[in-house]
C-alpha cells in the first residue's frame, strides 16, 4: 500500500466498533471490580522533621549566630537523622509502645524517609491499610527518633514542623485515573490494530482500479442491502424493492453488459466468483429479474451441481433439475424448467446434487442443451460454483459468451483474483469483467 487513505481507513475501522465496544466492557468492569473491591485501601500519613542548631546562653544573652560550621554539621545530621528513622532500634520501640504486633522488616517497608539538606527537613512517610495506624506510626516514629538523635548525638532541637494528621482518604484510591487509562489504552489498542490490518491489507476493494492492475473491466457496484428477511424469494431484492439503491445498481449492470460488451449478440452468461460466500448466486438472480424487466426472455440455469441455491430464491421446487437431465433422463430439457412468478423468467434448479458434477457438465449433452436454450430464450444466466479449487466453473465458462465475476468487497487478495483470471484464461472464456458486491451498506426503505 503506496499511501494510507484516512477516509478509508476510517470505513474501515468502523467493523471493530462492535470490538472495541465489547472490550471496553471488559475492561472498565474489571477497572472497577480491582479498585473498588479487590485493591485493599492504603492511607498515607505524613510528618516533617526540621534539625536546628543548638543555641546556648552568655552571660543571660541568648547566642543565635550560626556559622558555615553549623551549617555543614546540620546537613549531615539531617542525612543521619532520615537513616535513623528506619533504623532497627527506633522501628522496635515503635512496635513495642504502638503493639503493631509487625516484625521490624514489615515495618520498615511502610514507611518513607526524604531528607533535603538545604532545609534541614526530613519527611516521613507512612503508609497503612489503616487511617489511625499510618498517622500514629509517622508520629511515633518522630518521636522516638528524636529522642535518638538527642541520646547519640546529642542533638535536643529536632522539631515537629507538621503533625501526622488521620487521613480521610486512601491514597491509592486511583479509580478515575484506571477508568481514563483503560479506555484510552482499549482505544488505541483497537485502533492500532486496526490500522495494521488495514496498512497491510490486500484485499480487493470496491474502488481499485481494476482495469490498471488486473487488466480486469469492472461493469457493476452492487451495495450490501439489509435484508431483513432471507425466506423464499426475500434476497430478490429487484423485484421486492424496485426503487431501492440496490435495484438501480443492477439495472446499471444490466445496461452495462447489454451496450457496453464487446459481443452485443451474446446469448450466455456465467456469473461465478473466486470463493464461495461472494454473492454469485444473489448477483446471479437479480441480474436475470433485471433482464426480464427489459422484456428479455430469460432463464436462469443454476449449474452449481454442489450446493445450488436459486431454487431456494424464486422459491421453486428442485426435485428435477439440471442433474437429473444430464444423468440421462430422456423427458426434453423444458420438463425441467420452472416457471416463476416474475414475467419472461424462468428457472432450471439444479436438481438433487451428483456424486461427479465435473463430469456431467462436460457432457456432449449439456453443449447440447446450451444450444437448445440458446434458441428458446433471448438470454441464459448461469449461476456456476466458485472457481477456486474447483472446475465446475471453469468447463462452464469456456461454453459461456460472456463471464462474469463477482468479487466481494474486501474478501479476496490480489493473488486470488489472479488466479482466477488465469484459470479462465486457460479454457478461452471470454472474461467480460467484475461485478464488485456488497461495496456498502444500504437501507432497501419500503417494497
Amino acid at each position: 500500500m503506496d499511501e494510507i487513505n484516512i477516509k478509508e481507513f476510517l470505513k474501515y475501522l468502523k467493523r471493530y466498533l462492535l470490538v472495541l465496544f465489547i472490550l471496553l466492557g471488559f475492561a472498565v468492569g474489571g477497572v472497577a471490580v480491582y479498585d473498588l473491591i479487590i485493591k485493599k485501601p492504603v492511607y498515607q500519613a505524613e510528618t516533617t522533621a526540621v534539625l536546628a542548631k543548638d543555641t546556648g546562653t552568655s552571660t543571660g544573652t541568648t547566642t543565635t549566630s550560626v556559622t558555615i560550621n553549623d551549617i555543614n554539621a546540620i546537613q549531615k545530621l539531617t542525612s543521619v537523622y532520615g537513616e535513623l528513622v528506619k533504623s532497627e532500634k527506633v522501628l522496635s520501640q515503635v512496635n513495642s509502645e504502638l503493639n503493631l504486633h509487625s516484625n521490624v522488616s514489615a515495618l520498615s517497608k511502610k514507611i518513607t524517609t526524604t531528607a533535603t539538606n538545604d532545609t534541614a527537613t526530613v519527611k516521613i512517610v507512612v503508609k497503612d491499610s489503616d487511617a489511625r495506624t499510618a498517622a500514629a506510626i509517622a508520629n511515633k516514629v518522630f518521636e522516638v527518633s528524636s529522642e535518638e538523635m538527642a541520646t547519640i548525638y546529642q542533638i535536643s532541637t529536632v522539631n515537629q514542623l507538621t503533625t501526622a494528621s488521620v487521613p480521610e482518604k486512601a491514597s491509592n484510591n486511583t479509580l478515575t485515573r484506571d477508568l481514563i487509562l483503560a479506555v484510552f489504552l482499549v482505544a488505541f489498542g483497537v485502533a492500532g490494530f486496526a490500522f495494521i490490518k488495514f496498512y497491510f491489507d490486500n484485499t480487493i476493494k470496491y474502488n481499485d482500479n481494476l482495469e490498471k492492475k488486473f487488466g480486469i473491466n469492472t461493469i457493476g457496484y452492487i451495495p450490501e442491502a439489509e435484508i431483513k428477511s432471507k425466506r423464499m424469494g426475500g434476497e430478490l431484492v429487484v423485484e421486492k424493492y424496485p426503487k431501492s439503491e440496490v435495484s438501480e445498481s443492477f439495472r446499471t449492470l444490466r445496461t452495462n453488459l447489454l451496450f457496453n460488451t464487446s459481443n452485443r449478440r451474446f446469448k450466455t452468461v456465467l456469473v461465478t466468483s473466486t470463493d464461495e460466500e461472494e454473492g454469485k448466486s444473489f448477483v446471479a438472480a437479480n441480474l436475470a429479474v433485471a433482464l426480464a424487466q427489459a422484456n428479455k426472455k430469460v432463464l436462469v440455469v443454476d449449474c452449481d451441481l454442489r450446493h445450488g441455491t436459486q431454487y431456494k430464491l424464486f422459491n421453486v421446487p428442485n426435485t428435477k433439475g439440471l442433474s437429473e437431465y444430464l444423468s440421462g433422463d430422456s423427458r426434453m430439457f423444458d420438463k425441467f424448467v420452472c416457471t416463476t412468478k416474475i414475467k419472461n423468467l424462468s428457472v432450471l434448479p439444479s436438481g438433487a446434487y451428483p456424486a461427479n458434477p465435473s463430469e456431467l457438465l462436460t457432457l456432449k449433452k449439456n453443449k447440447d442443451l446450451i444450444k437448445s436454450l440458446c434458441e428458446n430464450y433471448d438470454i441464459v444466466i448461469f449461476d456456476g460454483t466458485e472457481i477456486s479449487g474447483l472446475a465446475d466453473a471453469v468447463i462452464m465458462s469456456s461454453y459461456a459468451d460472456e463471464t462474469i465475476v463477482v468479487v466481494k468487497n474486501a474478501s479476496i487478495t490480489d493473488e486470488e483474483l489472479t488466479a482466477t483470471k488465469q484459470s479462465l484464461n486457460q479454457v478461452g472464456a471470454k472474461l467480460t469483467g467484475v461485478v464488485m458486491n456488497m461495496t456498502e451498506r444500504v437501507s432497501l426503505g419500503r417494497e
